[in-house]
């Protein structure tokens, strides 16, 4: 048996296509920073490119109805913080978009109908403010049924404050 590793963020799956499969939310948080759960968790599943999965180069692979390659999870912690700290903030920082996460978060809010086809979820301006660079990054397995295992998790440390 071989196993192999790979990373969301891996040079050699960059030029990959991966989908964002879906998304949902734990509350409290599923993982703890420093020991500590936070408010909630956002967890975006991705599939990716099957000609990029591990096993792929197996003549078997085409044939196996699970070629689409679960890829992995990426993790998002958020911590709903007092209204004085967004106060702080703006004062100390007036051109710091503070805002759009919360508002992010509220479009999210109504797309609340599992199993209905929804608008794209376009998660660049979500990310772009964000520091990927440090993560936690393991394998296991999924949290929800059907419970896959070999996912690899990036949870993004970046404790993203939220408001009420």
């Amino acid at each position: 048996m071989r196993t192999q590793t790979i990373s969301l963020f891996d040079p050699e799956i960059k030029s990959a296509k991966l989908y964002g499969e879906q998304f949902h939310f734990h509350s409290p948080c599923e993982h703890s920073i420093d020991g500590k759960l936070m408010d909630l968790e956002m967890h975006v599943v991705h599939m990716m490119e099957p000609k990029y999965a591990p096993g792929s180069e197996d003549p078997a692979f085409e044939d196996d109805p699970k070629s689409q390659f679960m890829a992995g999870v990426l993790g998002f912690i958020f911590k709903v913080v007092p209204e004085e700290f967004f106060d702080h903030v703006m004062h100390e920082y007036p051109d710091l978009d503070i805002d759009y996460h919360d508002l992010f978060l509220s479009q999210l809010a109504s797309q609340r109908h599992r199993g209905e086809d929804q608008d794209k979820l376009d998660l660049t301006e979500f990310v772009a403010k964000l520091n990927f660079q440090r993560r936690f990054t393991y394998q296991g397995s999924l949290t929800t049924a059907p419970c896959s295992e070999g996912i690899l998790w990036n949870i993004v440390e970046q404790v993203i404050p939220i408001r009420q």
